[in-house]
């Protein structure tokens, strides 16, 4: 076979125009756009005045508390959530339904057991006045 003329199509001239396609058609990535940051309110670790108002008031009467919904009413971080719920809990003003490792659940007590819970209390009040008379 005769060599090709020089104005032939070579397997070299095809490669070169493929990969000059190629590179033509596929868009160089811009690093230079970046997503706006959203802003991230920080979490309260302590409780304020209003914390504690909300705390007496909301929480008690929520349906289903636990640490999350607890933390994002408060404005507070996890762990102060958790003492929170504990706190309640310690004092009767919430009934817990669940509690298994992290997860903590607890209801609002509402109706009879409220009235149970009043008067649970209100014996402990009195036995411990009737112990401090009499010593």
């Amino acid at each position: 076979m005769p060599p090709k003329a020089a104005g032939g199509k070579s397997k070299q001239g095809q490669v070169k125009k493929a990969m000059q396609k190629a590179g033509a058609s596929k868009a160089k990535k811009k690093w230079s756009q970046e997503s706006a940051k959203t802003s991230k309110q920080a979490a309260a670790v302590l409780l304020d005045a209003q914390g504690l108002e909300k705390l007496k008031t909301s929480i008690p009467s929520m349906k289903n508390i636990t640490t999350a919904s607890v933390a994002d009413r408060l404005g507070c971080n996890l762990s102060l959530a958790k003492r929170v719920i504990r706190k309640l809990h310690a004092e009767g003003k919430i009934r817990e339904v669940h509690k298994n490792g992290n997860f903590l659940l607890y209801t609002r007590i509402g109706g009879k057991e409220a009235d149970a819970a009043a008067a649970v209390e209100e014996a402990k009040t009195v036995k411990a006045q009737k112990g401090k008379k009499g010593k």
